[in-house]
């Protein structure tokens, strides 16, 4: 070996050495990058949505002077999924960032998502509402840890409900009790031959079949399990739909208390009991929130929305990145802080079942309690976790609406079905 070899080996081996010590040390300078959105994953208004982010980012970057973590600030829902999609494209490097229920399918099976299931120990998981995590599962992988949920709720016109004769009903109430309730409200009350005042608004077929427990597909996508079961809770969404006489009203209508009932997310019956919101939008009537009616044979009666964050799957500090997304889930400090700014709900079960939760609600006057919280976040429906569920689900929307609209949902299930399995393949 030469002399120009030898002193070209030993400055290759001097930088592979460096290079190690320098990677290898976990003191070095780290930039961890986030992508998260401004504003309320739920819809509703928060001028005050990074709050959280940012007291995890200081506890976080207390912890490991080294790090430094930066996100992009102004972002808005509408545009994130866009955003993150460029991101993802053109290869820079997000080390976690916020995945919207809406992408969690497409992100999990393209393999952008990091599988989190090594890093899940007993405790953990335990301290989470099971379909929660079931909500960040895909093909039994879990690939993002819950930060909040925002489950559907019954929203009740008491006055209503008290001008017709009727007892508020109970967290044990039924779908058969709801519709009686709908059908003895919804009348003519003035005698001009139009129907003005009606039972509910908007409560759709998919959360019907919530309150049956049931959906109208397997949970891998692999066959649309439309059956007797899903018969009957799509024969009484089309009751439920035609007692109004197909007479067209909206949700202004229950604002302006002509409508018994209203499914509205926690996040919004959050947003908008409290004074001055209250007083803004709900001025002539009282009312309250229930939870979604469900039958005997089913107590898992209701959807929910979900903030999930993620660690992506290219990242190079997936360790740290993990620690950073679980101390957002999991910290009592920062879930607490999620609970008062972000209108949604704890998906730890020792927040939503604790003394700080109990005043949260009282100082909103929210006629709500931890303990009826907690029956709901145990009971939620999952939906089912496969790649083209979103497709498949906006078809069957399109198909079951048709069949509403002509009244003919029994008579055209079959055809549904076959549309489906196809759509499936």
């Amino acid at each position: 070996m030469n002399n120009r070899h030898k002193w070209l080996n030993i400055f290759l081996c001097i930088c592979a050495f460096l290079f190690l010590m320098f990677y290898r040390n976990p003191d070095r300078p780290i930039t961890m990058h986030l992508g998260v959105f401004v504003g309320s994953n739920f819809d509703v208004y928060n001028d005050n949505s990074y709050a959280t982010l940012d007291q995890a980012i200081k506890m976080f970057e207390e912890k490991h002077p080294n790090v430094t973590i930066k996100y992009e600030s102004g972002i808005v829902k509408k545009d994130y999924s866009n955003w993150l999609s460029q991101k993802i494209l053109e290869g820079e490097e997000l080390d976690a960032f916020m995945v919207l229920d809406s992408d969690f399918n497409t992100l999990a099976s393209i393999g952008t998502l990091e599988n989190l299931n090594k890093r899940m120990y007993e405790d953990l998981t335990n301290s989470f509402y099971k379909p929660i995590l079931e909500k960040a599962t895909y093909e039994g992988k879990l690939y993002a840890l819950p930060y909040e949920v925002s489950p559907m709720m019954m929203c009740v016109n008491k006055d209503l409900l008290e001008k017709n004769g009727i007892e508020m009903p109970k967290d044990d109430w039924t779908v058969d009790d709801f519709y009686r309730i709908c059908e003895k409200v919804t009348k003519d009350t003035d005698g001009d031959g139009d129907i003005d005042q009606y039972g509910c608004y908007n409560f759709d077929w998919k959360q019907i079949l919530a309150c049956y427990g049931l959906s109208i597909f397997s949970k891998d996508g692999s066959q649309c399990t439309i059956d007797d079961h899903v018969k009957e809770a799509l024969q009484m969404a089309q009751r439920i739909n035609t007692l109004n006489n197909h007479t067209d009203y909206s949700g202004e209508d229950f604002d302006s208390g002509i409508v018994a009932f209203c499914p509205m997310s926690i996040a919004e019956y959050r947003t908008y009991q409290p004074y001055p919101y209250r007083i803004s939008k709900y001025t002539n009537f009282s009312w309250s929130c229930l939870t979604m009616p469900g039958t005997q044979e089913n107590d898992d009666s209701t959807m929910a929305v979900s903030s999930m964050m993620a660690v992506h799957s290219r990242s190079s500090n997936k360790d740290l990145a993990f620690e950073f997304v679980k101390m957002l889930a999991s910290d009592q400090s920062l879930q607490e802080s999620a609970l008062v700014n972000n209108k949604g709900l704890s998906v730890q079960k020792s927040i939503i079942n604790s003394d700080f939760a109990k005043t949260v609600f009282e100082n909103e006057a929210l006629e709500i309690n931890p303990k009826q919280i907690d029956n709901v976040l145990t009971h939620l429906t999952v939906e089912p976790r496969f790649k083209k569920y979103n497709e498949a689900s906006n078809y069957a929307d399109y198909l079951i609406s048709q069949a509403f609209e002509s009244n003919s949902i029994e008579s055209e299930l079959a055809t549904i079905k076959e549309s489906l399995e196809s759509r499936l393949k």
